[in-house]
C-alpha cells in the first residue's frame, strides 16, 4: 500500500486554498507519451476504494474538509497559464500540479493499492486576480499542516488494522 501526497493548484473557486482534496482520477496533461487528448484513469485499477472510504471516514471524525476530484499532471517547473488552466477544466479537472502521476503509474505496475492526497495551496492561474506567489503557496501549505498530518497519520493507522 502506498500513500501518495503533495501540493497542488485548484481548478475550481468552490475548492479554496487550504483543502485537502483526494484524488479519485488522474490525467497525464503533459503530452510526454503522445499527443493524444488526455484521458481520465480512475476506479480501482488505480485508486483503492476502501483506502479512500477509511480516509473520508477520519476526516468526518476529526471535522477536517476533505473533497474528493481528478488531479491534472503538467509538465514543470512552472505555473500554468490560464488557456492552460481553462484546458484542464474542460477535461474534468480538480487540480494540477507537476507531480504525482509517475508514482501513481509506478505503484500500479507495482500491484500496490494507491491512495492520493493533494492540499490546494493556490487557485490555478486566471482563476482570480491575484498574482500567484510561490510565499502564498507555502503559506497556505503551512495553515493546513496541522488538520492534514492528523488525517494521513490517523488514514494510515486505521488502514494498518485492516
Amino acid at each position: 500500500k502506498v500513500n501518495i501526497t503533495n501540493s497542488s493548484g485548484s481548478l475550481k473557486l468552490k475548492n479554496y486554498s487550504g483543502s485537502i482534496i483526494l484524488i479519485k482520477g488522474h490525467f497525464d496533461s503533459t503530452f510526454l507519451s503522445n499527443s493524444s487528448m488526455p484521458k481520465l484513469k480512475c476506479g480501482e485499477k488505480y485508486y483503492n476504494q476502501e483506502m479512500i472510504d477509511i480516509a473520508f471516514s477520519v476526516a468526518k471524525k476529526n471535522d477536517i474538509n476533505l473533497f474528493e476530484g481528478n488531479y491534472c499532471w503538467m509538465p514543470g517547473p512552472a505555473y500554468e497559464t490560464p488557456a492552460e488552466i481553462q484546458f484542464l477544466k474542460n477535461l474534468g479537472g480538480d487540480a494540477v500540479g507537476m507531480s504525482t502521476v509517475p508514482e501513481i503509474e509506478c505503484a500500479k505496475e507495482l500491484n500496490m493499492d494507491v491512495l492520493v492526497f493533494s492540499v490546494l495551496t493556490n487557485f490555478a492561474a486566471g482563476l482570480d486576480n491575484r498574482l500567484l506567489k510561490h510565499e502564498d503557496v507555502l503559506a497556505s501549505a503551512k495553515k493546513v499542516e496541522n488538520d492534514f498530518g492528523r488525517l494521513i497519520i490517523q488514514t494510515i493507522n486505521h488502514i494498518g488494522r485492516k
